[in-house]
């Protein structure tokens, strides 16, 4: 047996009184154990806590000041200009406002020259073309106007008169020496006109490019071509656009200056 000693049993540790001894003194320590791990994580959170919280506050402090500068800079800013305003006369405000308002003419005056310079550059846009359409137009057209077609038709029909004529001749009269005369005549003039027949060929090709040119003048203007004075009236149009084109452009640089 045993006496209670601080609430334990004193005595005999044997049996179930040591397990129970043994397994009390175990919880204790597990106890314990948790006690002190408690007190450690609580301890750190509000170390951690109190470490945002400094953090925050210096934050919210940088702002404060940073508010407070900007505030000040806005203020000093704000008197400048009252001191600019006050400092400007009647005399000053009246030459400021007709500046202004020159600006804007002027901008509108620009604009409104841009406008016709664009539109003047359109309707001369097609004058290097209208240029060289004319030289070929002019060669062409000496090319194709059928002289040498019909000399070579001509000579055709000559030479098979001629034959003939000889041939009836002969036939009538029994006379060789005329037939051997239109013969010779006759195919003189058959050479002559397959001669010219190449002529003719040339002048083929002239008229399929007069018929190129006519189309496409047609397709640019809007208009048919009816003569080579067509030519140079477009011409002297469009020079007379590009000139003054070049006049505005003139007077928007010296605007500008």
């Amino acid at each position: 047996y045993g006496d209670f000693k601080d609430g334990i049993i004193d005595g005999d540790r044997r049996g179930n009184v040591k397990k129970w001894q043994d397994h009390k003194s175990e919880t204790d320590k597990i106890d314990l154990y948790f006690e002190e791990i408690e007190k450690k994580y609580s301890q750190g959170k509000i170390i951690s806590i109190k470490k945002k919280k400094g953090v925050k506050e210096k934050e919210l402090e940088k702002i404060k000041k940073a508010r407070k500068f900007h505030a000040f800079n806005l203020n000093n800013e704000i008197k400048k200009l009252e001191e600019e305003l006050k400092s400007l006369n009647n005399e000053d405000i009246k030459d400021l406002s007709a500046n202004m308002r020159d600006c804007y003419t002027k901008r509108k005056e620009i604009e409104i020259k841009k406008a016709k310079a664009e539109k003047l550059a359109k309707e001369y846009s097609q004058l290097g073309w209208l240029q060289i359409a004319q030289q070929d137009y002019t060669r062409h057209k000496e090319k194709a106007h059928g002289r040498w077609t019909k000399f070579s038709i001509g000579l055709f029909i000559t030479a098979f008169l001629v034959l003939s004529a000889g041939g009836l001749f002969t036939i009538i009269f029994n006379n060789r020496i005329v037939f051997l005369i239109a013969f010779i005549i006759g195919a003189i003039a058959t050479i002559f006109a397959i001669i010219t027949s190449k002529r003719f060929s040339a002048e083929k090709s002239s008229t399929q490019a007069l018929n190129q040119l006519e189309n496409e003048y047609e397709q640019n203007f809007g208009d048919k071509l009816s003569s080579e004075s067509d030519f140079g009236t477009k011409i002297r149009e469009m020079d007379k656009a590009k000139t003054q084109e070049e006049i505005l452009i003139g007077q928007i640089d010296a605007t500008k200056d």
